[in-house]
């Protein structure tokens, strides 16, 4: 089919996301930019795909995000009923969308009756593999892109040992997914029907309480760290472009920067650890969505910064 016909399908698709459809509205005559956003499908490969946000099927939207889970789940019915019920653990970073991401994923995989574990806040990818393992789950699902630019999300399927997926499952996953054709015929199940059947697990504290523990139990050189913790000067950047928050907060490169949630426990992972100095110079900056479910968080140290507001980046 050519990517005229499958815009077309898109742009009169009645129950097409608000969003993507005054996204879509907004691209009708710059021919470019339809074309690379519908000439193909956004490659899936080596368990997982990333790509510019926006309408699309070479876009990361909700409708591709339910493709790649529905072949996913597709591969989990493959299995028997005990691994079937073992689930998946999902979790997400703070880039656009991510957490909207992770709940499709979820209502995609209940739809098949497949139980999720869903990280109430964003947490990294090294918790989620940690995750996967201490839950028990049959694999794990991570929205993250990674070091690409901001207009970028991706999606990451990671196996029952926490670590990239064994290359026969991969490839199988793969093979389940590129079988689909039109992502918008994809089902899903509503939230509140999710939570109803019990398929919708949220989780949080208790998983990073036992991540904690598992880190401090790895510590190389504690010695050292007591004598030099409050020696250490750090930087600690994710998904910021960090010049321009310095400027912004007219602060020095003396600053602890972390992400919302993220950073709360960096801050106790360090502190676990003997590092004093984070009890003093440690900023949080807010992470913004669209979703309901979710506010908009700043929270700073009172005395280190006085700032109220927030920090367009």
């Amino acid at each position: 089919m050519s990517w005229r016909k499958i815009y077309q399908q898109w742009s009169t698709y009645e129950n097409l996301d608000e969003s993507l459809s005054q996204q879509l509205a907004a691209l009708s005559d710059q021919t470019d930019a339809l074309e690379d956003a519908f000439y193909a499908p956004l490659e899936f490969g080596t368990a997982g795909m990333r790509g510019i946000l926006g309408p699309g099927i070479n876009r990361m939207n909700i409708y591709t995000i339910r493709q790649a889970t529905e072949g996913l789940a597709r591969f989990i019915d493959t299995q028997d009923e005990d691994t079937r019920k073992r689930g998946v653990a999902i979790a997400y970073d703070s880039r656009h969308l991510s957490p909207e991401f992770a709940l499709e994923a979820a209502c995609t995989l209940a739809q098949h009756g497949i139980p999720s574990y869903v990280f109430e806040s964003l947490r990294p990818t090294p918790e989620l593999s940690f995750a996967v393992r201490h839950l028990n789950t049959f694999t794990g699902i991570m929205i993250t892109a990674s070091h690409n630019p901001a207009n970028y999300n991706g999606y990451k399927v990671y196996g029952e040992d926490g670590g990239q997926m064994p290359p026969a499952d991969a490839a199988a996953l793969t093979t389940f997914v590129r079988e689909i054709e039109n992502p918008l015929d994809i089902a899903v199940l509503s939230e509140e029907a999710a939570k109803a059947q019990g398929l919708i697990h949220f989780i949080g504290e208790p998983v990073d309480q036992a991540y904690l523990a598992e880190i401090k139990s790895v510590t190389i050189n504690q010695p050292l760290i007591d004598e030099m913790g409050d020696e250490l000067k750090l930087i600690y950047k994710e998904q910021f472009h960090l010049k321009q928050v310095l400027s912004k907060v007219k602060i020095g490169t003396n600053l602890y920067v972390g992400r919302f949630l993220q950073g709360t426990y960096l801050q106790e992972m360090f502190q676990r650890h003997n590092f004093h100095f984070l009890k003093q110079h440690f900023v949080y900056f807010h992470y913004q969505t669209k979703h309901p479910k979710y506010p908009k968080f700043f929270l700073n140290h009172q005395d280190l910064i006085h700032f109220q507001g927030t920090i367009s980046l």
